[in-house]
């Protein structure tokens, strides 16, 4: 008898306005009301950690973990083809952190997912990667929509609640690379946001320099004569 993964859902609610992705959570095939774990908080990364805390708590047998940020709207059938995307590219038992594309409310380019490396000698110059049918590897994560195996967040553990939310999900796909823990992106968007995001030039960001590329720090003063 095949195995149907059992994942914990993971949403930090961060706003007192509607949380987009609640609505387009029911009807998803493979969602289940009680894998749901729904923390409150103001900082994104400890409070997605409550959430991920409670769902381990529960000593429940689950496969894998999937963090989807409030703002996102899921299309129909977004998680079974995660799922399914997964499960072709690692057994269940294995490390992996799959990114799901997240489009612009106009749907015409992604805003979040899985960034690739423009240049390995620069390993923060990173680049969203479009969805392309087929599951891709990828050098990081943005946050909207990723799930850990529960192999892999054995190994990883949860995020840095040292860092705010944008840092603490590409901290933890970069991680995740650097450990040989294998990075995707999944084939097929899973949805857009509810409204736009202003993009992060990372290579900029002396927080994330200083944690994974000690001598880019150095570089960008030099480059602006401090």
């Amino acid at each position: 008898m095949e195995h149907t993964p059992r994942i914990a859902i993971l949403v930090a609610r961060l706003t007192d306005g509607p949380v987009s992705c609640l609505a387009s959570l029911n009807g998803q095939r493979g969602f289940h009301e009680d894998d749901l774990f729904l923390a409150t908080g103001t900082d994104w990364a400890e409070t997605l950690n409550r959430a991920w805390e409670t769902a381990i708590a529960t000593e429940r047998d689950y496969d894998a973990f999937l963090w989807i940020d409030e703002d996102l709207i899921l299309d129909h059938g977004a998680l079974d083809r995660l799922f399914a995307d997964a499960v072709m590219v690692a057994d269940p038992h294995e490390p992996l952190v799959m990114a799901g594309a997240v489009l612009a409310p106009s749907r015409d380019r992604p805003v979040g997912g899985a960034f690739v490396q423009r240049d390995p000698a620069h390993p923060l110059e990173l680049d969203l990667i479009r969805a392309d049918r087929v599951p891709q590897m990828a050098a990081s994560v943005s946050g909207e929509a990723v799930l850990v195996t529960r192999a892999a967040h054995a190994e990883l553990g949860i995020l840095d609640a040292g860092l705010d939310g944008p840092r603490a999900a590409l901290d933890y796909g970069l991680r995740a690379y650097e450990a040989g823990v294998p990075v995707m992106l999944a084939g097929e968007p899973v949805g857009v946001l509810a409204s736009e995001r202003k993009p992060i030039v990372w290579s900029e960001d002396a927080a994330i320099a200083s944690r994974h590329a000690p001598g880019l720090l150095e570089r960008v003063r030099n480059a602006i004569g401090l």
